[in-house]
């Protein structure tokens, strides 16, 4: 008997550990990070807009603004011919604030193509002030991936862990290896585009 005894107080006990572990639980969970951010341009306050490279080296306009699809015209192929969609992430209007991504696991993008581009290519902007400036938007972090047009069509999770920092960039400002890793934890603008097609190429872009 006493041993029956025993063992209902150790079910009892363990019954109500688990009430109160779910309880905890769903009161903690309202004080967790979002998982999701959706980048949605219809939001208030949302800012996004086209982008090129020089002037005379590509053309971009949009074909329908709400429903983010544009198109690029390359006139001359040079390395700074680019055009693309940037959507800025800031959390107000200093740029020096931005959104944390590190916390996310990965990016879901679904992009409709056609053109010839032999990529696309998806940047995110971190400003770090160890060495960005407020006055020179080019010296904050520049995390990128290349996206090959057969990749696009349907949905892509791209972990975030597969963004790097072009040894290009972290020459330009002659970063130590340890400030050349990617970060994602101060990001203020997305950037989809392209870059450095042939001239002469048209090329039709729609973020979904």
């Amino acid at each position: 008997m006493v041993e029956f005894n025993q063992q209902r107080s150790r079910q009892s006990a363990a019954l109500l550990i688990g009430f109160l572990l779910t309880i905890v639980a769903v009161v903690a969970h309202r004080f967790l990070p979002e998982r999701r951010l959706t980048l949605d341009p219809s939001q208030e306050g949302a800012h996004f807009y086209l982008t090129k490279g020089e002037e005379a080296l590509t053309q971009v306009d949009w074909v329908d603004q709400s429903r983010l699809h544009f198109k690029c015209h390359f006139a001359q192929e040079a390395s700074p011919a680019s055009c693309g969609y940037t959507y800025e992430l800031l959390q107000g209007k200093d740029i020096s604030y931005g959104s944390d991504l590190s916390r996310y696991r990965n990016l879901k993008l679904t992009i409709r193509y056609t053109g010839s581009a032999r990529y696309l290519r998806v940047a995110i902007r971190n400003f770090d002030p160890r060495f960005s400036s407020v006055e020179d938007f080019n010296t904050t972090k520049f995390n990128a991936l290349n996206l090959q047009p057969k990749d696009l069509g349907k949905t892509v999770a791209i972990d975030l862990h597969e963004f790097t920092v072009p040894e290009w960039w972290t020459a330009q400002y002659n970063l130590p290896r340890e400030l050349a890793q990617p970060d994602l934890g101060n990001a203020i603008a997305l950037s989809i585009y392209l870059q450095n097609e042939r001239a002469g190429t048209d090329h039709d872009v729609q973020v979904d």
